[in-house]
């Protein structure tokens, strides 16, 4: 197995998909800003890192003399990252990287792309071959850049790569503000939480199958752009009575309490075809096996208190 160096690894994706890394076999290079202390376990060496300072990025990539890169290290603040102007700066490190990775070995990279790249406007199933690209925000026209850039360097480099377009994940650590779990703890606590009608409809995947669709990337030999996605459509409305139902808070939703955003797109659902048939990787959990899942995790880890989210890395 090969030596594969991870950016982001502590993050809400990144911590699952080094579990992912290492069920496979493979020794993981941890490249973040954390340092060895946040990666301490058998088969992880972690790099204190900036990945915006060149020196210290490639004195890392020296030491790691990694084959594989995963990366998945880019600035994601809840609401924040949309209009970030760090999304710049990180095309430019993102670049850096890779070409330091190569220049130390690296043969194989995959990177962390967003269905934000898409035209949001397209009622099909979005596909990475067929429909249109039109992102609306910074964020989504940064990842697009960057993708761009690297398809057009990665052949004459000799670089084999793929781009995993992530769509909407759910699970263990996500921010607490975020939809999942922002409905949980409200409804747990048995507190009423005003919603809009929740009519949108979306694509979720659980992180942990997310990060396991990437590890399946990384060791195929697919190259371009790959949809992380359960390819299911799924209204909000119908993701939050699964909840309510697991957690027996019927009602506890108010729905049309409040006005929803009016620029979000009505529909973002994957095609999953290059992903089951190139890739060979499908789901293990469906929707309210995940949920149920996620659900649990959120109970204890309230049970247990903020300072043991904080211990295993959690802000």
């Amino acid at each position: 197995m090969s030596i594969v160096a991870v950016t982001g690894a502590s993050g809400f994706l990144g911590r699952q998909v080094v579990e992912r890394l290492l069920a496979c076999g493979h020794e993981v290079h941890a490249l973040g800003r954390r340092g060895a202390q946040a990666h301490e376990r058998a088969g992880v060496r972690g790099h204190r890192v900036d990945l915006f300072d060149p020196a210290a990025t490639r004195d890392a990539l020296d030491a790691a003399r990694a084959e594989g890169l995963v990366h998945l290290a880019w600035e994601t603040g809840h609401g924040d990252y949309w209009s970030n102007p760090s999304n710049r700066g990180w095309i430019e490190a993102s670049l850096r990287l890779v070409r330091d990775f190569r220049e130390c070995g690296g043969r194989r990279a995959v990177f962390a792309g967003s269905s934000a790249e898409y035209d949001w406007s397209a009622a099909a199933a979005l596909d990475e071959d067929r429909s249109p690209l039109r992102p609306i925000s910074l964020y989504g026209r940064c990842k697009n850049e960057l993708r761009e850039r690297l398809e057009a360097w990665a052949p004459g480099a000799g670089v084999s790569w793929a781009w995993g377009r992530i769509f909407n994940m759910y699970g263990p650590f996500e921010k607490p503000e975020r939809l999942v779990p922002r409905v949980i703890r409200a409804l747990d606590e048995g507190r009423t939480l005003p919603f809009d009608d929740a009519a949108l409809v979306r694509d979720f995947i659980h992180v942990e199958d997310a990060a396991d669709a990437f590890a399946a990337l990384y060791e195929s030999e697919v190259q371009g752009v790959v949809n992380i996605a359960s390819g299911d459509a799924v209204a909000v409305r119908e993701l939050i009575g699964i909840i309510e139902a697991l957690l027996e808070r019927p009602g506890k939703v108010q729905f049309g309490a409040i006005r929803g955003p009016s620029d979000a797109p009505d529909r973002v659902v994957a095609s999953v075809r290059r992903l089951r048939r190139e890739v060979g990787w499908s789901p293990r959990r469906n929707l309210q096996e995940g949920l149920r899942e996620t659900c649990e995790w959120w109970r204890s880890h309230a049970c247990a208190g903020q300072s043991t989210l904080e211990r295993n890395g959690y802000r």
